[in-house]
């Protein structure tokens, strides 16, 4: 019974998402939508594609930098997590897929199975920073936006000033808390903190980040352009990115209709419906197209990945074993006292 409602939960952000896309849609209009797609320009369609080659090599570059500070790995290593962690997206909620890097580093971690999910997470955290300086850099060139645009803008600004006060201040923990969890917790902190600590890791990391949000806007700006939208490029550049942070609201898989729904409030303005309506397809299309070129890399990663899960389980119950209270034998009557 565990077993079937796990998977039911699993499932249903997939099928919520579905359905939501499916309304908004048939709400658009399936023959609107069919004929802006039979218009979209071929060539920019081709060139909207093309950005994911330096997108994968920037999202390599940086795993490559953020990793090296547990272990050393190579560029083509680094590229293969990065794109499993791209298919794992697609079955898990807000990109999470992208955690699991950092258990395909393995238990060679200087800080353990911890030490990688905390690196995996610093990762994550690069790109939320990158998406919010993006928005924020926008913002100064778009058009006057409504008052609760303005006020999304202004949030960001103020998050992403004091996730990098935070990180700056950050430090390590020590000593380690005696109960595992927290310990464990303890541990993929310093992991991150850790690359704070090496400069050049740390700004190539922050600065890849930017680079990476503007190859995806600009993907998409692209993509804008070949469908015939007229808005902004920098009003593109604000509001795709809000609307991709509604998407991380962990609701639905990928954020598949709740970014489409947050596209058509957000643009609805400058464009047709269905026009707007194939920018969301193509942000679901982005996550496919990563998720298919992930698949060898699962493939070839996923007995290292199994194994390292394994031997986590081992560990935990050498562990829990020796964590055991020890029956005391009971004393002969010759033993004093």
């Amino acid at each position: 019974m565990n077993r079937h409602w796990g998977f039911l939960k699993r499932l249903g952000p997939c099928l919520l998402g579905l359905a939501i896309l499916g309304v908004l849609l048939y709400q658009v209009g399936w023959s609107e939508i069919a004929r802006a797609m039979a218009a979209a320009d071929p060539i920019l369609l081709v060139v909207a594609l093309a950005f994911f080659i330096p997108q994968v090599i920037v999202m390599t570059w940086r795993w490559q930098l953020i990793g090296a500070t547990a272990r050393p790995i190579s560029f083509g290593e680094s590229c293969r997590m990065v794109l499993a962690g791209s298919s794992l997206n697609v079955i898990l909620p807000s990109k999470l897929g992208d955690i699991c890097k950092g258990l395909m580093l393995g238990d060679t971690a200087k800080q353990g199975l911890a030490g990688g999910l905390g690196l995996a997470g610093l990762d994550k955290l690069m790109d939320i920073l990158g998406l919010a300086a993006v928005l924020a850099l926008a913002g100064f060139f778009a058009p006057k936006p409504e008052t609760w645009v303005l006020l999304f803008w202004l949030a960001t600004i103020a998050g992403l000033v004091l996730l990098v006060v935070l990180l700056h201040r950050a430090h390590l923990i020590e000593p380690l808390p005696r109960r595992r969890p927290l310990a464990a917790l303890a541990r993929a902190l310093n992991a991150a903190i850790e690359v704070r600590h090496r400069r050049a890791a740390w700004a190539s990391s922050l600065a890849l980040s930017v680079v990476l949000w503007a190859l995806h806007i600009g993907q998409i700006l692209v993509f804008c352009h070949a469908v015939g939208m007229t808005a902004h490029a920098a009003t593109i550049f604000m509001r795709v990115p809000m609307a991709i942070f509604i998407g991380l609201v962990p609701v639905t898989v990928a954020g598949i209709g709740t970014r489409d729904g947050a596209l058509l409030l957000l643009l609805s303005a400058w464009d047709p419906k269905p026009v707007i309506a194939l920018v969301g397809l193509f942000c679901t299309l982005r996550y496919v197209v990563m998720a298919v070129l992930g698949v060898p890399a699962i493939l070839s990663l996923g007995p290292t990945l199994m194994n390292t899960l394994r031997a986590a389980r081992r560990r935990k119950a050498d562990l829990d074993d020796e964590a055991a209270p020890v029956a005391q034998a009971p004393r002969s009557q010759n033993d004093p006292g």
